[in-house]
């Protein structure tokens, strides 16, 4: 906890006995933190937002963080593109029910009473991962951070890149690199980086005119064996991407 700092947890539970022990053991446990009960019939984030004039962080428990409409993970945005996506509706926030409540956020956070807001899945350990590792836990909605994208250069940076590569290697989304590999070709990696942490990389691939992505060419009933494929074995790859394309190499990126 930042030293000095006034922490409130609030919360919308019914007051049922069960609950009540619930509240008793975080009062134990959080002893410098004021907890208040907002009542049901009052709005839950209208209350949380109004509850001081001026706060420096806010985090919301919720069922989950922001999405976009693929599904995927928010990390960070402005209130400017939130108001964005807010005009279109089926924009970049598709969790519909939380849309009426990213107005007053973001109207709190333009008018200067609190600087950031982190939307969290409740969950074990969740605001520490939020706020103490690299990837998070949730989505951050705030004006005052630095976002920046630049090229791998330094051995700490590599190693960075190489955790976040195993990580999702681990799930099964990424073909797996190296660190020798990683070393080699730094200079093709590119990170995102939120107030110096990095949170994202990428590896740029350099494609001639004379490479077809397999990924883009449309759905074909036959294909090219190469060379070292028996006949019957499939290839995967399209007719379209044939020699007679002119194409001279192919490739299908993961």
């Amino acid at each position: 906890m930042r030293h000095g700092a006034l922490t409130t947890l609030l919360h919308n539970m019914p007051n049922r006995f069960a609950n009540q022990k619930l509240i008793k053991q975080l009062e134990r446990r959080l002893p410098a933190t004021g907890i208040v009960r907002i009542s049901p019939e009052i709005d839950f984030y209208d209350a949380v937002l109004d509850h001081r004039k001026s706060m420096f962080k806010v985090i919301l428990l919720e069922r989950r963080y922001l999405i976009d409409r693929h599904g995927n993970k928010i990390n960070a945005i402005t209130t400017g593109r939130v108001r964005e996506s807010l005009e279109d509706f089926g924009g970049l926030i598709a969790n519909v029910n939380f849309k009426g409540a990213m107005a007053c956020i973001c109207r709190k956070i333009e008018a200067g009473q609190c600087d950031r807001v982190h939307i969290l899945p409740a969950g074990k350990n969740t605001i520490k991962h939020e706020l103490f590792t690299v990837e998070g836990a949730g989505t951050l909605i705030a004006n005052n951070f630095q976002e920046d994208f630049c090229q791998v250069r330094t051995d700490e940076e590599v190693a960075i890149v190489y955790r976040i590569l195993e990580m999702y290697k681990r799930s099964g989304f990424l073909k797996p690199r190296t660190k020798a590999y990683l070393k080699k070709n730094r200079n093709r990696f590119y990170v995102t980086a939120i107030d110096g942490i990095v949170v994202g990389c990428v590896e740029q691939k350099i494609i001639d005119e004379q490479t077809v992505e397999l990924g883009a060419q449309p759905p074909s009933g036959s294909a090219v064996r190469p060379a070292g494929v028996r006949s019957g074995e499939p290839s995967g790859i399209p007719a379209a991407a044939g020699p007679e394309s002119g194409c001279e190499d192919v490739f299908q990126h993961r």
